[in-house]
């Protein structure tokens, strides 16, 4: 679904572009996405460390997991990597390991197997968030939860994949998980 980018109006007089390409943005969305544009410079957008949070409504849930399915169809993590259709930006790189537990030092670089778990979780995601965020980029970010439930450890693994899904790739933000054991 791509569509023409909505022009975004930044204070300095710069424009920006913010594409339409996994969901069609409510009309309050837009406005509202306009309104905060104007109050900093892209750039400044760019550089904060959270953005604004906006709801997905059902329809937008909906066409966001169809999306990421249809994405993902017929691969597997491995073949995802391997073609070039995953990206795994700087902060997924530098904190992935340290935050899954299997290094303690940062800035290390990502394992493939690391990679291939978490593009897995991400492919088996039944489970977007009930978020988008904007930060000034082109596109929103959407997050995914993936579960792994282990009997014998008497444990519940949830894992949260930060991604921008793109008509031809999809960048990999950060990812973490937390581990709940039960009693």
């Amino acid at each position: 679904m791509t569509s023409q980018p909505i022009i975004l109006d930044f204070k300095g007089n710069t424009q920006g572009k913010l594409y339409q390409n996994v969901i069609i943005f409510t009309e309050n969305q837009i406005n509202t996405i306009r309104e905060l544009a104007l109050q900093k410079k892209q750039v400044e957008w760019q550089k904060e460390t959270t953005g604004e949070k906006f709801v997905l409504t059902k329809e937008q849930k909906e066409s966001l997991l169809k999306f990421k399915n249809m994405f993902f169809q017929g691969i597997d993590a491995k073949d995802a990597i391997l073609s070039g259709d995953i990206n795994f930006k700087v902060h997924a790189k530098q904190r992935a390991d340290e935050r899954f537990g299997n290094v303690i030092e940062l800035n290390t670089i990502l394992s493939k197997q690391l990679q291939e778990e978490i593009v897995m979780y991400l492919i088996e995601s039944e489970s977007p968030g009930d978020n988008f965020e904007w930060k000034g980029f082109e596109h929103v970010s959407f997050t995914f939860a993936g579960v792994n439930i282990s009997i014998e450890h008497q444990s519940i693994e949830t894992v949260t994949i930060v991604v921008t899904l793109e008509d031809d790739v999809t960048n990999i933000i950060t990812a973490f998980k937390k581990l709940n054991y039960q009693k």
